[in-house]
């Protein structure tokens, strides 16, 4: 390679020169390229003195800092020089290759060419093995660096000379070989066969509740799954702070072997009582999470009306867009419309209370407040509730002709329209059930409005508000 690659090394050397400083003040983005190109050329004259110096390993990582200060070919190609310094084959054709493939653009036609030899070359020079791996999901190392799982599965490229190869596993124990390899080697078999040294145990529970111990030392609750040593044993099954032992058994480990033990076994024993809090202690539970995010919600619900308006069932369709500050406790921002038609509005005849009867009305609210929802820890279900309240935009639209009698005045009629601000205090009661923070739920709303804004006659100054609706929703937490 070094025969083939002369005039790489004069390359690299042309590239340490450095460029003219007589500079005007530059802009940020001037400045950073320039702080790019310092530290390129820094990285490069120190390269190329290290290789001269034969340091492979610390021209390797001035070569490599200089290609992250500039990606191009020319700190590739040096990478690839001490590659094969250290007999790094396989790796200084990677780089070269990738020299080739990414930055063809920063080499001209006889810095390209000679990369090519010299790639032609390296391969010239490997030989290949095959590996026969067993377990096959063992790690694999050669000459101490880890091999991609894929890799391994392949004829594995290697220069001339002695190498290592090792593999791992959980439950074996580690096995390597050596092997020389000369080029031109095709399949040289190699055979990592490691001895299992652990066997595995589950220990699945009644309940999910039920801690389980190995060897008096809490392990899981519920279901254990892991490995142990050769041998005996202990497998207890208990539920934490009872006063007796539980069930356990003695079990016996084989290396290389699966071993289950389930609750229900008939080979499990009761064990002899013990003081209050018996068996191994378990680990202090771990903290739930607090729930926090920005919700929103769309409802739809029925309503009626209770007090001097009262008619028939209305509509309500509302949104809420809130923030779950804590787990317990939301802030949201309510906007409801609602609507119901043949609403009564009462009057007492001013002179004399001969009858009193009413003028028929369609009745329609726009309400906007906002609410502090609370909800209970339940992830899967819970209980909510709110409270709060608001401003609300009413009106009452009589019928052409809508008249309440009275007997000494005759017809008295109400055919204009009535519209005014008034406020609200809202209380809700439901349950929602939340699957991956799509959440569905009902909800009972009791609101008790202000009405006296309104002109009509013997309304009163409040009036009651019952709905009960459907819930969707979603959550970010």
């Amino acid at each position: 390679m070094v025969a083939h690659r002369g005039h790489i090394a004069v390359l690299c050397a042309a590239l340490t020169a450095i460029a003219p400083t007589s500079l005007l003040v530059p802009s940020p983005a001037w400045a950073q390229a320039a702080d790019a190109d310092v530290a390129y050329k820094q990285h490069m004259q120190n390269g190329v003195k290290l290789y001269q110096e034969r340091n492979w390993s610390g021209a390797l990582a001035e070569f490599e800092a200089a290609y992250r200060a500039k990606p191009k070919a020319s700190p590739l190609v040096n990478i690839a020089l001490c590659q094969k310094a250290q007999f790094q084959y396989p790796k200084a054709i990677a780089t070269l290759e990738r020299a080739l493939s990414a930055h063809a653009d920063s080499l001209d036609g006889a810095d390209a060419s000679a990369a090519r030899d010299a790639v032609a070359e390296l391969r010239s020079l490997l030989g290949y093995v095959r590996l026969t791996l067993t377990p096959p999901e063992a790690t694999v190392r050669v000459d101490g660096e880890l091999l991609p799982a894929a890799a391994a599965k392949q004829p594995i490229p290697l220069g001339p000379g002695s190498h290592t190869l090792s593999a791992t596993a959980p439950g074996y124990a580690p096995g390597e070989q050596s092997v020389s390899i000369s080029s031109g080697d095709k399949d040289k078999p190699v055979e990592l066969r490691l001895v299992a040294n652990q066997g595995y145990l589950t220990v699945v529970a009644s309940s999910p509740r039920n801690a389980i111990a190995v060897d008096q030392k809490y392990v899981a609750t519920g279901r254990y799954s892991g490995l142990l040593d050769p041998g005996p044993h202990s497998v207890q099954i208990y539920l934490p702070g009872s006063n007796t032992g539980g069930v356990g058994q003695q079990v016996v480990i084989a290396a290389g072997n699966l071993h289950q033990v389930k609750e229900s076994d008939p080979a499990m024993a009761p064990l002899l009582a013990g003081p209050p809090g018996y068996g191994p202690e378990m680990p202090p539970p771990e903290p739930i999470p607090d729930l926090r995010g920005i919700y929103v919600l769309a409802q739809g619900a029925g309503f009626g009306l209770i007090g001097q308006l009262a008619g028939d069932a209305g509509l309500s369709l509302g949104a809420r867009l809130g923030l779950r500050a804590s787990t317990p406790v939301g802030i949201e921002a309510l906007l409801q419309l609602d609507q119901a038609g043949g609403v009564s509005t009462g009057f007492n005849d001013i002179s004399e209370i001969l009858t009193e009867q009413g003028a028929d009305a369609d009745f329609r609210a726009i309400r906007v407040g906002g609410n502090v929802r609370l909800m209970t820890r339940g992830r899967v279900a819970r209980f909510v509730g709110a409270i709060g309240g608001g401003i609300s935009f009413d009106s009452l639209d009589y019928a052409s002709g809508a008249c309440s009698e009275s007997v000494e005045n005759g017809y008295i009629c109400f055919d204009e329209d009535s519209s005014g601000i008034n406020a609200f205090v809202n209380t809700e009661m439901g349950m929602e059930l939340d699957i991956r923070g799509f959440f569905f739920g009902f909800v009972l709303q009791q609101m008790l409005c202000t009405v006296s804004s309104l002109d009509a006659p013997d309304i009163g100054s409040f009036n009651g508000f019952v709905g009960f609706g459907l819930r969707v929703g979603y959550g970010t937490w």
